[in-house]
């Protein structure tokens, strides 16, 4: 008896059935622990906390004042460059807007207002006192730029520069380092005397003029003026005004300062490359 007892245990049928129990088992154990209550977790910390955590507190609402509320419109509000919007969490926040404003001569795009060392925020006196050196440094980069190229490019005035040391007009190259290192003192000391001249008395800057306007009342000669006369064949002349002007003053003296501009970098441009190669319009053309 006990002989066959073994053998039965030993059958495929009574290791299915072993498993088939066991499985009955362990969903049993899982139904009655999902069937059992939940403990929350904030009363087992309280265990060990001493009590119950208390709620977080509102806000109490501002008196006077009604709480925000974000309608669906894109921008909310526009005020003085501030721009108001909406997220896509429905949270409002503002944008500033930049505008340029090109309210005097120099101010152009796409730049426009450019003062990094914030010389305009120091006082109207001083900030005039640089946009009449920009303009004056604009006029003699302009002067030097052509001078450079017209020399070096074989063009000399007639004659002698110096009887007495026997130097011509011809004999003085292009480049700016080396014609400077070619003049006579003497030849030096009549350019700065006539600068100096021209600085203090002859082209004097008036400070109830505009910035860069020296030349004095009694000269023909006039800064970009704002009309001209034209003489007509019948012998009659005809009096052209600002609106008949194809190119007007302003955008004249915006030309006038962009030009000085970009000549101080020509200018700089053309020194270094005389400094490194010996040719200031590098890589055109040869040494002189």
């Amino acid at each position: 008896m006990q002989l066959t007892f073994a053998r039965f245990l030993n059958t495929p049928q009574m290791i299915y059935a072993t498993l088939l129990s066991s499985a009955a088992a362990m969903g049993a154990l899982q139904g009655s622990h999902l069937l059992a209550p939940q403990t929350n977790a904030a009363s087992s910390i309280s265990m060990f906390s001493g009590g119950k955590k208390a709620a977080p507190k509102k806000a109490a609402p501002v008196k006077g004042k009604a709480p925000a509320k974000s309608s669906g419109a894109n921008p909310l509000a526009r005020s003085k460059g501030v721009v108001t919007y909406v997220d896509v969490t429905g949270r409002e926040y503002q944008e500033v807007e930049l505008a340029q404003t090109f309210d005097e001569i120099g101010v152009l795009p796409p730049i426009g207002r450019w003062d990094p060392l914030k010389i305009r925020e120091q006082g109207p006196e001083r900030y005039r006192r640089f946009v009449e050196m920009e303009i004056k440094h604009g006029r003699m980069a302009m002067a030097a730029f052509l001078g450079v190229i017209t020399t070096y490019s074989g063009l000399r005035w007639p004659g002698y520069l110096s009887v007495a040391q026997d130097i011509k007009f011809s004999d003085i190259p292009g480049g700016a380092i080396a014609s400077w290192s070619a003049l006579p003192t003497s030849a030096w000391f009549q350019i700065v005397l006539f600068i100096s001249i021209c600085e203090v008395s002859l082209l004097k800057q008036d400070p109830e003029k505009d910035a860069g306007d020296v030349v004095p009342d009694n000269w023909v000669w006039a800064r970009y003026p704002d009309g001209y006369d034209v003489w007509l064949g019948d012998g009659t002349t005809k009096s052209v005004g600002e609106d008949e002007l194809i190119l007007g003053k302003t955008w004249k003296l915006n030309a006038e300062r962009n030009n000085g501009r970009a000549a101080m970098m020509g200018i700089t441009g053309m020194v270094i490359h005389e400094a490194l190669t010996g040719n200031p319009v590098f890589p055109i053309g040869e040494t002189l």
